[in-house]
């Protein structure tokens, strides 16, 4: 019986990790009205491309993370 509830704490666990991985991909719905929300504080007019710095950073830096937290597992 642990061993049951055991893997149904994993599979959640699993569940949420994919979901925070996967949740970069949405950027490209987001990317569009963000730039046109940013454009009124900038005062310029802000496109996707110039905001594509932050998708650029974060899939950069997600490999880092996902290493060092395989070593710090291992």
């Amino acid at each position: 019986m642990n061993l049951t509830r055991k893997r149904w704490f994993y599979l959640v666990l699993c569940c949420l990790i994919n979901l925070c991985l996967g949740s970069i991909y949405a950027w490209s719905v987001f990317a569009s009205p963000m730039a046109t929300y940013l454009s009124q504080f900038a005062g310029k007019t802000l496109t996707t491309g110039d905001l594509a710095i932050v998708y650029t950073i974060a899939n950069a830096v997600g490999p880092i993370t996902m290493i060092s937290g395989g070593l710090l597992v291992a």
